[in-house]
């Protein structure tokens, strides 16, 4: 009872420093784990986080008291991960790594490097990105599925937060010989598109009120540029607010915890857009100094 209590009680100080009620919560659920009681995907989720947030502590010269919490919790989930038998091995590598590097070396964590490492190609690289664009119409040509898994093997390369993989990717292919041109509205898209990616994500691990959609984001951007370095283009559309969650997730085969974030269309592109100019970009950039009184 005095330790439910006390939990408690810093929950309610985790509430009153980050005026969140979800973060609160968080920190509850995370005193009370009960691994086994986890699905493949919670404990894929968990192990990110809590390695992430090991490696942080390894990288902190108060690594006791910063991090001792989360690495116990690691093992804990690296323990479940080897009874069930999952078949992710380089991820269980990496967070044994974390725990023996924890248990055995109390050096900061950090391969210190004083190399810069600029890409040969840079302005190529740097020219590819911003010419990339939006097209509405496709070629009735369809995408090859080991291309389809590359550009999504790439998509999921991108920064997640505190590395909690719990993105998933719903591949959808049209028939290429029901395929029209259409119009260009959102809702034609679905039904012209060679292939459309529905992107959700499993709210069940984020105490962040947008750290969900900011994983989105960051996916969805690497996914149009994998399929631009094919030759192929796409439209990227907003989902959450417009259609009936209920609905799409059963038509998806998602659980109840997934919500669909994004939808982006993709195929070989029929029509040659040209990318709409955009403003200078010192018009974006804000400048301040750290220290400047506001």
């Amino acid at each position: 009872m005095i330790n439910k209590l006390i939990i408690y009680l810093k929950a309610l100080k985790v509430c009153l420093i980050t005026k969140s009620i979800k973060r609160a919560e968080f920190y509850i659920y995370e005193q009370g784990m009960d691994v086994s009681k986890y699905d493949d995907d919670m404990l894929i989720a968990q192990l990110g986080y809590f390695g992430h947030h090991t490696e942080k502590a390894l990288k902190h010269h108060d690594r006791g008291n910063r991090g001792k919490h989360k690495r116990d919790k690691l093992e804990l989930l690296i323990k479940e991960f080897k009874n069930r038998e999952i078949n992710e091995s380089r991820v269980i590598e990496w967070a044994q790594n974390l725990v023996d590097y924890y248990d055995e070396n109390q050096k900061i964590y950090i391969k210190h490097t004083d190399k810069i490492s600029i890409h040969p190609q840079k302005e190529q690289i740097l020219q590819f990105i911003k010419a990339r664009t939006t097209t509405r119409f496709w070629q009735p040509r369809e995408i090859d599925d080991n291309t389809v898994r590359d550009i999504l093997e790439t998509a999921i390369s991108s920064a997640l937060s505190c590395n909690r993989q719990t993105i998933r990717f719903s591949v959808v292919k049209n028939e290429i010989e029901n395929m029209v041109i259409g119009d260009s509205n959102n809702k034609s898209m679905f039904n012209k598109a060679p292939l459309t990616i529905y992107v959700s994500d499993d709210s069940r691990f984020f105490a962040e009120k947008y750290g969900n959609s900011l994983n989105v984001g960051g996916v969805c951007s690497l996914i149009q540029l994998a399929a631009s370095a094919y030759g192929i283009s796409s439209t990227w559309m907003y989902y959450a607010d417009f259609y009936d969650q209920d609905e799409i997730r059963k038509k998806l085969g998602l659980n109840d915890y997934m919500f669909v974030y994004s939808v982006i269309s993709l195929g070989y592109p029929l029509d040659d857009q040209t990318k709409p100019p955009r403003c200078d970009v010192d018009r974006f950039i804000i400048k301040r100094k750290n220290n400047e009184n506001r």
